[in-house]
């Protein structure tokens, strides 16, 4: 899998005009509701399906994710950042970055692992995008944000300042920790709702 032209891949617009004049659907994104917005991404996910997936190469796979990141950014109303396609280091599948505001999957995760598996990486991953740019909008001198019905927002605030790396403090405490355990149950709904709109 790493006999690629490049060591790292991104998206490119023209590839995505090209896949999706290919797959001959109408784009109707701009629908207001949540419901409507899965409905009409219909493109997207027909990407996904096991046959159109193999087919495609590492171009075509991380300019797709990139439109998953993109979806994904939108259902959450955060702003979309770059997913990027390189090797990573043995034990990651996906992460992100908060002073960097991107996103990496690995190139072989990505090449070689079943579509659901990629698709939760990436669902994961943007939630963390989601859970940092709250931690950092919001203003936390405002005595609503100290009420209980934001206790999760401030457990990831206190998490962010005090993440666990599973290298150094063990993997349990790594994927107990609040800001994994709500991307990682996020990643699972997600990824479970999509998969309900493709079909082969």
């Amino acid at each position: 899998v790493y006999k690629f032209r490049s060591p790292s891949f991104e998206a490119e617009q023209e590839i995505w005009n090209k896949i999706f004049l290919e797959m001959g659907e109408s784009n109707e994104s701009n629908n207001e509701t949540a419901e409507d917005l899965y409905a009409s991404s219909c493109t997207l996910f027909s990407c996904f399906e096991k046959s159109t997936w193999e087919r495609f190469d590492v171009s075509e796979r991380i300019t797709v994710m990139q439109q998953l990141v993109n979806f994904e950014s939108a259902q959450l109303g955060i702003p979309s950042i770059p997913v990027v396609a390189e090797k990573l280091d043995p034990y990651t599948l996906g992460a992100y970055s908060n002073e960097t505001k991107e996103m990496w999957i690995d190139l072989e995760h990505l090449m070689e692992s079943p579509v659901d598996e990629c698709i939760s990486t990436i669902c994961h991953e943007v939630f963390h995008s989601a859970q940092h740019y709250l931690i950092e909008n919001i203003d936390w001198n405002d005595s609503l944000y100290q009420s209980s019905y934001f206790d999760e927002l401030r457990s990831w605030r206190f998490n962010s300042e005090n993440y666990k790396n599973a290298e150094l403090s063990g993997f349990d405490a790594y994927e107990t920790q609040p800001l994994e355990m709500s991307a990682r149950q996020y990643a699972e709904r997600e990824t479970e709702k999509i998969l309900s709109y493709i079909h082969e």
